[in-house]
C-alpha cells in the first residue's frame, strides 16, 4: 500500500504573512528613495532655471535678485513632490558677483530643500530628514 503525504495547507499562507511586511517595507523604501532622487533633480533644475532667468531676461536691465528668487521658488513649488496639504517650499538665494554687465560678472543661485520621507516616517519614528542643496553659477550674457 502506498501512503499519501499530507499537503501542509497553511504553510504557504504563513510564509507569505511573515515575508509580506519585509517586502512592503522594501517597496516603500524604494519609492521614498526614488522621490528623494526626483526632488534632488528638481532643485538642481530649479537652480539652473533661476540662474538662466537671471542672466538672460532683460526688461530694460537684468532681472533683480528678488525676481530670480521668486521665479525659482515658483518652479520648486510647482514641481517638488509633496503629499501634504501645503506645497513643498525651498529656500532660494541669488547672489550676483558684481553688477552686470561688467565682463565676467556671474550670478549664483542656491536652492536648499529639506526632504522628509513621505511614507516611512509614519511607521518608523526618528527617521532623519535630508537636506538637499543645488548651486548654479552662470555668467551674464
Amino acid at each position: 500500500m502506498e501512503k499519501k503525504m499530507k499537503r501542509p495547507s497553511g504553510a504557504s499562507l504563513l510564509e507569505f504573512a511573515l515575508v509580506l511586511p519585509i517586502l512592503m517595507l522594501l517597496i516603500v523604501g524604494i519609492i521614498d528613495l526614488s522621490l528623494l532622487l526626483y526632488d534632488k533633480a528638481i532643485i538642481t533644475n530649479a537652480s539652473r532655471e533661476g540662474a538662466r532667468y537671471g542672466v538672460v531676461v532683460r526688461q530694460p536691465t537684468y532681472a533683480s535678485t528678488s525676481a530670480v528668487i521668486s521665479y525659482t521658488q515658483t518652479y520648486c513649488t510647482n514641481h517638488l513632490v509633496s503629499f501634504s496639504k501645503t506645497p513643498a517650499t525651498a529656500t532660494v538665494t541669488a547672489t550676483p558677483s558684481t553688477t552686470p554687465p561688467v565682463s565676467k560678472a556671474t550670478l549664483t543661485v542656491t536652492v536648499n530643500y529639506t526632504y522628509t520621507d513621505l511614507v516611512l516616517h509614519y511607521f518608523i519614528n526618528h527617521l532623519p530628514t535630508y537636506n538637499l542643496s543645488a548651486t548654479t553659477v552662470m555668467s551674464y550674457e
